[in-house]
């Protein structure tokens, strides 16, 4: 299972999915590089989307992570990222 989520194109389609599932399946054109705001995303639904992220991925997200994201793109490369970074913390304590 953490394979299938940590694989690039798989979280691509998971971020996809979770957002349509939280917003009530908004997002059926949704471009990787459309930004957030065109989509009708304001700061709230935003932190609403990190934290579906957060539990569908089982990651730590801050608002710190903000930062930065304008698009759905961003949001999917913070996944992959946090999915790394989490990945080689669980080699280390092997």
């Amino acid at each position: 299972m953490m394979g299938e989520k940590t694989d690039g194109r798989a979280v691509a389609q998971q971020v996809t999915d979770v957002l349509r599932d939280r917003f009530d399946g908004a997002f059926r054109d949704l471009s990787p590089d459309a930004s957030l705001a065109s989509q009708g995303l304001d700061s709230v639904d935003v932190l609403d989307a990190l934290a579906a992220l957060e539990q569908h991925f089982g990651i730590a997200l801050d608002t710190e992570d903000l930062v930065g994201i304008e698009c759905l793109r961003d949001l999917e490369n913070l996944v992959n990222a946090k999915l790394k970074g989490q990945a080689s913390i669980e080699k280390e304590g092997t």
